[in-house]
């Protein structure tokens, strides 16, 4: 697509559910370098690394990935995406979705109702094995 940074130069918004697909598969260590390439929103760290050791040692070592809301449309964005019913997509999985629409990001994602609201907001979404790929 015309405009769009390509693989080697894209930035990926993670939600919850690309982030355990990683690390099931474990393929986290392949996730080298991360800076400025990847985004996890401080809801989805919240998340995932409750109880999942591998996730938060990730993390953990990489805490430059993490980020909050920016600007206030993204919290904008996020509070609509939550008040919609089809589909429905979860908080942690709306900030990422929010993060990705406002700053034009693509989307990780294995979740059908995050993918396809995605494509209905004009993001580019992957699922992790996708992602792999690319990085």
């Amino acid at each position: 697509m015309a405009g769009r940074p390509g693989p080697l130069f894209e930035v990926y918004v993670f939600d919850s559910s690309s982030l355990i697909e990683l690390e099931r598969g474990k393929q986290l260590r392949k996730l080298r370098e991360p800076e400025g390439r990847i985004i996890v929103p401080d809801r989805v760290e919240g998340e995932v690394a409750k109880a999942r050791a591998p996730l938060k040692t990730w993390l953990a070592r990489h805490r430059h990935v993490v980020s909050r809301f920016a600007v206030p449309k993204e919290a904008e964005v996020w509070q609509a995406l939550l008040r919609q019913t089809d589909p429905k997509v979860h908080d942690e999985e709306a900030a990422a979705l929010a993060m990705a629409i406002v700053r034009e990001k693509a989307l990780v994602s294995e979740e059908r109702a995050v993918q396809r609201k995605a494509e209905e907001k004009g993001v580019r979404c992957l699922k992790a094995s996708d992602f792999l790929r690319e990085w």
